[in-house]
């Protein structure tokens, strides 16, 4: 918020305040929102079709899930960003009139909200960037403009009380590109809050208030494994192809096959990973928790003709050429992937701490 949200007296910015009706500032309002840099509100956003009432959000942590509520209402002259459905600030609204119109519950919803319009790619770009080290949003840079009166003042210019206070003019800062539809910059957004998740409930109400009014439920994706369940240790046998059950212990147990070891023994890149498959005793205790040597020039001396391997990472296998089939079994016969787990007796290192993720 701007320091000067209420509008001060005349005697500070001496003649500037010349057509307004004091001390209530521009057009007779109390508050400074709405036109001034830092001020400039909220502008009208749905939600699934609906026009978004307000919102509450819970942070889950650790096995807690992470909650959002938002009541909604249809507003019959509300035209959003008038782009229809599928498209545009809200997937879910026919760019007419507002008409709640959610997805069956369960469903993955994207709610966002910001003082502009922005579509959903818009509002979680910043958040694909920074999770996987893209550079796909463009920042808008705010121009400042200069005006010698208030009259004919562009839509999406907000006052900059402080710089026209050390300059002397009417200094404006120009937010056009986050509001103009048809730009429709790819900086648009960045700044949204944002939550995604599964549809968990709706509600009709009907009161006085208004008739109707819509609350919608959306909870954090790890709803989804509420009933998986995952075994960590002790037991290393087979799990029946029983769905939302994991054996992560007995995958990382799983003694190879003879045949396949060979296979990968033949493969070693020569100086480099020869000798046998390592054990969990061997491999450990001189790479504890990784793999062996940094791969900055390993890929200069594997020949991608031969297949070569070399150990990757944290107790990776990688294949130089991943797309030759293993194939000793005849009736069995598929390609290595590029990247093949380390596995076998001792391998899930299971302590009283835990076991290594």
């Amino acid at each position: 918020m701007s320091k000067k949200s209420i509008v001060p007296p005349t005697g500070e910015y001496n003649t500037w305040y010349s057509k307004f009706v004091l001390p209530q500032g521009l057009e007779g309002k109390v508050s400074a929102a709405g036109w001034t840099k830092g001020n400039e509100g909220f502008v009208q956003q749905t939600f699934l079709g609906a026009s978004i009432r307000s919102f509450n959000v819970n942070a889950g942590f650790g096995d807690t899930s992470s909650t959002l509520s938002a009541e909604l209402v249809n507003d019959e002259y509300n035209k959003s960003d008038n782009k229809g459905i599928g498209i545009g600030d809200d997937p879910y609204h026919n760019g007419q009139y507002d008409s709640f119109s959610p997805p069956p519950v369960g469903s993955p919803v994207f709610f966002k909200f910001g003082k502009n319009l922005a579509d959903i790619e818009q509002a979680w770009r910043k958040t694909f960037d920074e999770i996987y080290g893209y550079q796909t949003l463009q920042r808008i840079q705010p121009k400042e403009k200069i005006f010698k009166s208030f009259e004919n003042i562009p839509p999406y210019h907000f006052y900059d009380i402080e710089k026209s206070k050390q300059n002397g003019n009417f200094t404006f800062i120009d937010l056009s590109d986050y509001y103009d539809d048809v730009k429709n910059h790819p900086g648009r957004g960045a700044n949204h809050f944002i939550f995604g998740g599964i549809l968990q409930s709706t509600t009709q109400n009907k009161g006085f208030d208004g008739n109707p009014l819509f609350s919608v439920q959306i909870v954090d994706p790890k709803e989804i494994l509420s009933n998986c369940q995952i075994i960590l240790k002790n037991y290393a046998g087979s799990i029946f192809s029983n769905k939302n059950f994991f054996n992560v212990f007995g995958f990382l147990e799983h003694d190879i096959s003879d045949d396949l070891r060979g296979f990968i023994n033949s493969k070693r890149i020569p100086g480099f990973s020869t000798g046998p498959i390592p054990t969990a005793e061997n491999w450990f205790t001189s790479f504890p928790f990784g793999g062996g040597k940094s791969d900055n020039n390993l890929e200069k001396i594997v020949d991608p003709a031969t297949g070569a391997i070399y150990f990757y990472g944290n107790d990776v296998y990688r294949f130089s050429s991943p797309s030759f089939n293993f194939s000793i079994d005849p009736i069995w016969s598929s390609p290595l992937p590029e990247f093949f787990p380390m596995t076998g007796q001792g391998f899930a290192r299971v302590c009283d701490q835990g076991i290594p993720w």
